[in-house]
């Protein structure tokens, strides 16, 4: 009985410590995002000349400038759901949502971007897929955090947004031609922290975060994410949810 009562005691003040640390880092995360939006603001501004024109050499450090911010936003947003995930925070609000249009909304934010890398992005809908129930925000880190993998492990060719039903279910399918994924290191994707090896030298090995959350946020809706691959002949990860989100 003792031990019982030790053991209950210690978990106790283990969920506390985590609920503290959680709680400092959703703070923290906060704290970093505000001025971070900032500076990705005046970048922007920079970029359209709003100040007056750039040469060649200032224009491709406003462009860096404008990727590095992207990735650290991505990142912050993935950890603070990750914080949240782990102790069980994220609530879903629910809203009709209209795929096609979410799709297409999705595609807009990442067609400067393939544009500049010299990559095709193309977005192809059923027309017919019906509106669904969802948390809008959520899934839309989901398909921005498929498509940013896609279009960073792309050196050429394309990227592609697929939208198809087959009842129950909504698919949202990202495919690329990039470097593609071995086998052995497909069961690794979906663990926060873990690293793929790739032979790119110019693009970082990233986190992990994005997949993991991505996978946690899909399941919260009773979905699912899948991946279809081979190493040298691009990537497909189709996001799958029902079409009546419990």
């Amino acid at each position: 009985m003792a031990k019982v009562l030790t053991n209950a005691i210690a978990n106790l003040a283990l969920e506390q410590k985590i609920e503290q640390h959680n709680e400092f880092l959703a703070l923290t995360i906060h704290d970093i995002r505000n001025p971070l939006g900032s500076m990705m603001l005046f970048a922007k501004m920079l970029k359209k000349q709003v100040y007056g024109e750039l040469n060649e050499k200032q224009h491709n450090y406003v462009h860096r400038i404008i990727d590095v911010g992207q990735y650290l936003l991505q990142l912050i947003n993935n950890l603070l759901d990750l914080s949240k995930a782990n102790s069980s925070q994220i609530t879903l609000n629910l809203e009709t949502i209209t795929p096609e249009k979410l799709g297409a909304q999705i595609v807009d934010l990442f067609a400067e971007q393939a544009r500049d890398r010299g990559l095709q992005l193309h977005f192809l809908s059923d027309p017919h897929c019906p509106c669904f129930q969802g948390d809008a925000t959520h899934i839309k880190q989901i398909l921005i955090n498929l498509l940013a993998n896609a279009i960073k492990f792309t050196v050429q060719g394309s990227v592609t947004l697929r939208l198809y039903t087959q009842s129950p279910w909504i698919y949202f399918a990202i495919e690329d031609t990039g470097i593609g994924i071995k086998p052995e290191d497909q069961q690794k994707l979906f663990h926060p922290f873990t690293q793929i090896q790739h032979d790119l030298d110019n693009i970082p090995k990233g986190t992990g975060l994005g997949l993991a959350v991505s996978l946690s946020l899909a399941k919260l809706h009773g979905g699912n994410i899948t991946v279809r691959s081979q190493a040298g002949q691009g990537s497909t990860f189709i996001l799958s949810l029902p079409k009546n989100t419990p």
